[in-house]
């Protein structure tokens, strides 16, 4: 261990306090969770203390005691590698796992999925994270949920409806019919019974109408998503249009069982 290297390890330890103080005063992630934050404080608080410890030991005229200075890299290994995965896990990217079938077959029940969620602005095709609760979607009832679904139409994207049958529309955007990623066709429905909504029959259409403008275009901050499970899926057909501040982040990768997402 020499004098320059700790100089520098000190300079970066708080190089990367600052930086995550700075990331928690202009926070743009709506994700938040107390542990990491505490846990970093340790870690930096660790990290400090060794590296000065070690330095006042370089700097003695007698030979340092090696045992102690490889006790000092250590710890000083340790905390600074839990600053930086804490970091990353505060404000950038967090894992969440799948606990519903909507959907199958991109995503199973109890798939373990990371989470991209800072500065995050949904795609169309994205796959992401919403945070559901009745001030925003009256539907919905009892406590708030987190659900994952696929976006399919973006703030002024053109929705429109052909009708099928007396109880049934295919769901347009931009003149497209919508299908999921297997081609299966959505529909909304003119009367619908679903047991987990507050409202026991309702319009689907009528619902989605609700997140669009006078010119038939998705209203600004509001997104329409479905699950690829389309037959068993509760979407913008029973929640409206997605509030961009209820959106939580994008779905990037799955860690169990392993692999990409489509």
């Amino acid at each position: 261990m020499k004098k320059h290297h700790l100089y520098l390890y000190l300079t970066l330890s708080i190089i990367m306090m600052i930086g995550a103080i700075v990331l928690f005063v202009f926070d743009q992630s709506p994700m938040y969770y107390s542990w990491p934050l505490k846990l970093f404080t340790l870690a930096s608080f660790v990290a400090v203390i060794s590296l000065v410890i070690g330095i006042q030991y370089l700097n003695k005229k007698s030979e340092p005691n090696e045992h102690a200075l490889n006790t000092i890299e250590w710890f000083r290994f340790l905390s600074m590698s839990l600053m930086i995965i804490l970091i990353v896990f505060m404000y950038f990217i967090s894992s969440a796992t799948v606990f519903q079938n909507s959907m199958n077959p991109t995503l199973e029940n109890s798939d373990v999925v990371l989470i991209y969620h800072y500065t995050y602005t949904p795609k169309r095709g994205d796959i992401i994270i919403i945070d559901v609760h009745q001030e925003n979607y009256p539907n919905h009832s009892g406590e708030p949920e987190y659900y994952v679904k696929r976006v399919y139409g973006c703030p002024g994207d053109t929705v429109t409806f052909q009708y099928v049958s007396q109880n049934a529309y295919k769901i347009l955007i931009n003149g497209e019919i919508v299908t999921n990623e297997y081609g299966e066709e959505y529909y909304a429905e003119v009367n619908t019974n679903m047991v987990q909504m507050v409202n026991p029959s309702y319009s689907e259409k009528d619902v989605i109408e609700e997140a669009l403008d006078e010119n038939h275009q998705i209203k600004e901050g509001r997104y329409l998503v479905f699950g690829d499970n389309q037959d068993n899926s509760v979407d913008s057909r029973d929640l409206g249009g997605i509030y961009k501040e209820d959106i939580v982040g994008k779905v990037i990768f799955r860690l169990s069982p392993f692999g990409g997402i489509s």
